[in-house]
């Protein structure tokens, strides 16, 4: 019986040691918040390795009974309700303070903070420092901050002109090195009427006058544009001129552009059996009387040379069932007018005759006639030789 009493006492003050326990780790942060595991326990995970768990039931293997310290942190659930399992933290990685750092070569711009103890690049900087001269050509740039080093070509600005009017000198913007060379003459300065060669590289311009000479053209379709050297542009008419021909036509040429044409033959009737033809581009020639002029009206048609249609041979029409003539194609159909056609419009003109036609249909009832001159000038259709 006394040691039933020894051995109930034991265990009542191993439950409260293990409460303390319990209390004082959560205490101190080694074990995390209460998980839940069961409706009717929960367990503490280890904040260190996420993998170790303490329940009371670990801690009281004396005894089936949870102690009033547990009891108290527990989450209460509804009768029948599943507890919900929760994942545990992750941990996180050390944040490394960067205590110190060191400067190390970037790039050809910038060098860089890296971090002593991560070997991190903590920040990055441009490179500042000066330009010292090298040679004619080069200039060398050392950063100050990290000794970093670069040879470069000096870089120059707007020259001098020099006295004398041959050469300029310029200075290097980095170095300050100064230089002597020749203009270099690929600019002008111009008026409307001349130009004067230009230094691009200090604005001398040289006292020679020069006229503008245009060189080069552009075909705008009704006018050209002409170019000088110093780009100066005059626009105008075209001026075609014939510059070459053959039998088969001729070229004109502009400034600007060409094109080739066919001949427009002026004939001039010389004897009986030949004519002479001519064009403006100067191709000419004698020429047999070629037979195939016709003109006609109501009462016939006439075949003959088109230098002369006078001297062509008369006939009357020869009429096929539909009334037209099958020489010359005159159509006999009455003027819907009078009766009879009046031939009284102009309806063509040209070197070696006139188209008059009726009113009552000028292009479908017509004749071919003779010019009347008086002067240079038809007295039947207006045209001016």
């Amino acid at each position: 019986m006394f040691r039933k009493k020894i051995r109930s006492g034991l265990k009542k003050k191993v439950r409260y040691l293990a409460c303390a326990l319990m209390l004082l780790m959560l205490g101190l942060g080694v074990l995390s918040n209460a998980v839940a595991t069961t409706p009717r326990e929960h367990a503490h995970v280890c904040e260190g390795c996420s993998a170790h768990q303490l329940t009371p039931s670990s801690i009281l293997k004396l005894s089936g009974v949870i102690p009033l310290a547990f009891r108290s942190i527990q989450t209460p659930k509804l009768p029948g309700t599943p507890a919900t399992p929760t994942s545990p933290p992750v941990p996180t990685a050390p944040v490394c303070p960067h205590p110190s750092t060191s400067l190390a070569y970037h790039s050809g711009t910038q060098h860089k903070s890296v971090c002593s103890e991560c070997g991190i690049d903590v920040s990055f900087q441009n490179h500042t420092g000066s330009y010292v001269y090298v040679d004619a050509s080069n200039d060398k740039f050392t950063c100050t901050v990290c000794n970093y080093q670069s040879t470069t070509s000096h870089t120059y600005g707007a020259g001098t002109p020099a006295s004398g009017g041959v050469n300029h000198t310029q200075t290097c913007s980095k170095c300050s090195y100064q230089k002597t060379s020749a203009h270099v003459f690929d600019t002008y300065a111009y008026t409307s009427s001349n130009h004067q060669r230009k230094c691009s590289a200090c604005g001398f311009v040289e006292s020679t006058t020069t006229a503008h000479t245009y060189n080069q053209y552009v075909n705008n379709g009704s006018t050209h544009t002409a170019y000088c050297v110093c780009g100066v542009t005059v626009t105008s008419s075209h001026n075609y001129q014939y510059t070459w021909y053959d039998a088969n036509g001729h070229t004109l040429s502009c400034v600007c552009s060409s094109y080739t044409e066919a001949h427009s033959l002026t004939l001039t009737y010389v004897n009986s059996s030949q004519h002479f033809y001519a064009c403006d581009c100067g191709y000419n020639g004698w020429q047999n009387h070629v037979n195939n002029f016709i003109t006609f009206n109501q009462s016939g048609h006439k075949i003959g040379c088109e230098c002369s249609p006078s001297l062509g041979s008369a006939a009357s029409h020869t009429y096929n069932s539909n009334n037209v003539c099958t020489v010359c194609g005159y159509k006999n159909t009455p003027c819907s007018y009078w009766g009879s056609h009046s031939y009284t419009v102009v309806v063509e003109t040209a070197p070696q005759g006139h188209r008059l036609g009726c009113a009552c249909a000028p292009n479908n009832h017509y004749i071919f006639g003779e010019h009347t001159f008086s002067g240079n000038t038809c007295t039947i259709c207006g045209y001016t030789k």
